[in-house]
């Protein structure tokens, strides 16, 4: 496990005793042996710059219809000048438009993905997986018998949560969720549609693949 908690912790002194506990880097447990390496891989995918089908709104009435690349370059270039006009000044109203931009930006990305993303569960077929979606219209569009995410009642996430850990399904897809704190036994793979800027965040994702013989 990542993380001994304190009833693991009890649990094995009661089966063996007394033990020592090694603290060992992931690279070190692939390289002993301890997990398996898994194989990364990423798949690069290519903004539509032909079809204006991207609303780039202006305030709460305007708007203007971009290709995927318009729309990303733009919404770059105001996510770009925010950044400068805050380390300008430091206005905390400036930080909080200019993350609000980034975070719209980063939700359209995922956005895009999504037909790349239902290609690659196609080909998965039958592996036991994963997905860690972009946003609950994503999770809902993909795979809307396995989501679970904030929108749903604590029973239908508990239901398939289980359904998952009991395999009585093989698939599961999560909405800022499942990514530490929990073991998913024999996964095969996991696949992240958007990452965070964030190592822990990936960490903790990749973690969740980890237990399988030959992870994805």
């Amino acid at each position: 496990s990542a993380t001994v908690n304190n009833h693991q912790k009890a649990k094995l002194t009661a089966a063996i005793g007394s033990y020592n506990t090694i603290r060992i880097t992931l690279s070190e447990a692939f390289d002993n042996g301890v997990l398996p390496e898994p194989m990364v891989c990423f798949v690069g995918v290519n903004l539509d710059d032909n079809w204006a089908n991207c609303k780039y709104e202006f305030g709460k009435t305007k708007h203007i219809m971009l290709t995927e690349k318009a729309w990303y370059d733009k919404q770059s270039n105001y996510v770009e000048s925010l950044k400068e006009d805050f380390y300008k000044s430091y206005d905390p109203n400036i930080k909080s438009r200019w993350l609000m931009a980034a975070n719209k930006r980063k939700k359209f990305l995922a956005t895009t993905k999504t037909r790349y993303a239902r290609i690659l569960l196609q080909r998965l077929g039958n592996k036991r997986l994963i997905l860690f979606a972009g946003s609950i219209p994503q999770a809902e569009s993909l795979m809307p018998k396995f989501a679970i995410h904030s929108k749903n009642s604590k029973e239908v996430n508990a239901s398939r949560f289980n359904d998952f850990i009991d395999k009585k399904s093989d698939k599961i897809a999560a909405v800022g969720k499942l990514k530490e704190g929990v073991n998913l036994p024999e996964l095969d793979c996991a696949v992240i549609v958007q990452l965070d800027n964030s190592v822990r965040y990936y960490s903790q994702i990749l973690g969740r693949s980890l237990r399988s013989t030959n992870p994805v």
